[in-house]
């Protein structure tokens, strides 16, 4: 059963985890609090079995779940003396990486920079903020080395994790403003943020997807602000959200990895936080959408669809997270 419910937070009890305290929240049912709490005295009762370090399947993600449910007051204690073993085991795996010897693909580079700066923010010591310093040095040098041209190369299909130039835009906006390397970041985004500016995403998803990480990068690289400003524009101007949901998210693309949940929280979070950029948008519309889709049809009909779809990000919990937000903010 282990083996079959895993403890990350992409598929696992991590994700159920922070899906059962804010349901908790919302819909004010205490019930939902108490399995909740089991969920996790099992993800640390276990979290030292875990080797993988990876954000979507291991320990990283676990400590970026962790994060949120204290940030947000759904528990309590001191979380760098909760996550000091996890973060020393990824610390030693990740030191003593070379760019020769690592196993490492880019998309997992971004990825643990994203759980590297996070954890940086959180440090009450300068010795521990240098340690993690450090390391994000260390795995951004590792990111530069050996990018091939397929890196920007679009997926046929949507995806918050296939296409990795938006990624890697946003968690370097995170690094700019910690002030860390900055002028070496700013050398190796030269080439990339010109490979970017030089095509349009087929998809309009992606196009919403890149808008978003080029607004978020725009404050850090004044040397490209007016190729960056013409280009948000460009593609704010070529984003149909009708088109997004009728045309290129099918019956089935509700959930957070790759649908209109996805494509949801880049809308919501696009016009709260670059309202300058923001685009219209029917939120009752995608309620509507997703609760109408054959996939929310299938949890409601196939009993087994519930365990197919039990993770935060490809599954049930996280779309019904998403459901809740539209309905609290707009509805």
């Amino acid at each position: 059963m282990e083996e079959q419910f895993p403890m990350d937070l992409a598929y696992g009890k991590m994700g159920v985890c922070i899906y059962l305290y804010s349901l908790s929240r919302w819909e004010g049912k205490e019930e939902y609090r108490q399995v909740a709490e089991k969920l996790l005295d099992e993800v640390l009762a276990n979290i030292s079995k875990t080797k993988e370090i990876s954000v979507e399947k291991g320990l990283a993600g676990i400590v970026i779940g962790l994060c949120h449910l204290v940030r947000e007051k759904f528990v309590g204690g001191d979380i760098n003396e909760i996550l000091d073993e996890v973060d020393s085991h990824i610390f030693k795996t990740l030191a003593f990486m070379s760019a020769e010897t690592s196993y490492l693909s880019k998309s997992t580079i971004i990825h643990l920079l994203y759980y590297l700066q996070l954890r940086y923010t959180e440090q009450d010591s300068a010795d521990n903020k240098y340690l993690f310093q450090e390391l994000i040095i260390k795995m951004i040098e590792m990111f530069q080395q050996n990018l091939k041209a397929d890196f920007f190369d679009e997926p046929f299909s949507f995806s918050a994790l296939d296409w990795l130039p938006p990624q890697l835009l946003y968690v370097a906006s995170k690094i700019y403003a910690l002030n860390i390397y900055s002028n070496r970041i700013t050398k190796i985004l030269e080439d990339i943020i010109r490979k970017v500016l030089s095509t349009v995403p087929a998809l309009q998803a992606n196009r919403l997807y890149l808008l978003f990480a080029l607004a978020g990068i725009r404050p850090y690289l004044p040397d490209h602000e007016k190729a960056l400003v013409s280009h948000i524009h460009l593609l704010k101007e070529r984003i149909d959200v009708a088109h997004i949901m009728n045309v290129e998210c099918k019956n089935q693309d509700v959930y957070v990895k790759d649908g209109l949940s996805f494509v949801y929280m880049l809308l919501y979070l696009i016009q709260k936080e670059y309202p300058e950029y923001g685009i219209d948008f029917n939120p009752q519309a995608i309620y509507d959408r997703i609760r109408n889709s054959e996939a929310w049809n299938s949890l409601n009909n196939r009993e087994y669809y519930h365990y197919l779809r039990k993770g935060l990000f490809d599954g049930f919990p996280g779309a019904y997270l998403v459901l809740l937000h539209i309905k609290k903010h707009f509805l």
